[in-house]
């Protein structure tokens, strides 16, 4: 009765500009899960929008890891290679984040080239910790489950349904990581 999702082109907008935060401006690559996917698609989207007007140049079109650290890291490899000037790379996805940061580790450019993902779950936040990504746009499932709730109590008591409704996302760095308005956005493994 009620679909309520992460608006993801915003969330894309959002990881451009916390490159662009992070003083990213020049090339930049986005490496994600696989076409036709219409989250990560929206994703996509939305960064290759804002990143345009944020003084950013992608150096090819979304490059798909297929879910495989391995591939991100082969992918950011030979971009770097082809590249040296990379600046800055927008993984939709946890495995591409995880294959990307090894990737640019092993080329020796930890740090020189800025990462964002997009999640908040443990993993994320442990590259995020470690200094492997440096931004994580993070959807809001509180938010996502308080919706819900609502909507289905609607439902059953003959209130007024939203048919659709779009969540935003924040930024998650280590700066912001342990203010309680953003930890309740921390996906948790457990309660």
């Amino acid at each position: 009765m009620s679909r309520i999702a992460t608006d993801n082109e915003l969330g894309g907008e959002k990881a451009a500009q916390a490159l662009a935060q992070l003083g990213v401006k020049g090339k930049v690559l986005v490496i994600s899960v696989d076409p036709g996917i219409s989250s990560v698609d929206a994703r996509i989207a939305g960064f290759n929008k804002k990143a345009a007007t944020l003084g950013m140049k992608l150096v090819s079109k979304a490059q798909y890891s297929h879910n495989q650290p391995a591939t991100a890291a082969q992918i950011v490899s030979a971009a770097l290679a082809k590249d040296p000037d990379l600046k800055g790379v927008f993984a939709t996805n946890l495995f591409s984040a995880q294959g990307v940061a090894t990737g640019i580790r092993q080329a020796g450019k930890s740090g020189k080239v800025k990462v964002v993902g997009f999640d908040a779950g443990p993993d994320q936040i442990k590259q995020l910790k470690a200094g492997q990504v440096q931004a994580l746009v993070a959807q809001k499932p509180y938010d996502i489950g308080q919706q819900g709730v609502k909507q289905a109590v609607a439902a059953l008591t003959g209130g007024k349904v939203t048919a659709n409704i779009g969540t935003t996302s924040l930024v998650i760095t280590k700066a912001n990581l342990n203010q309680p308005a953003v930890k309740k956005y921390i996906y948790k493994a457990s309660c």
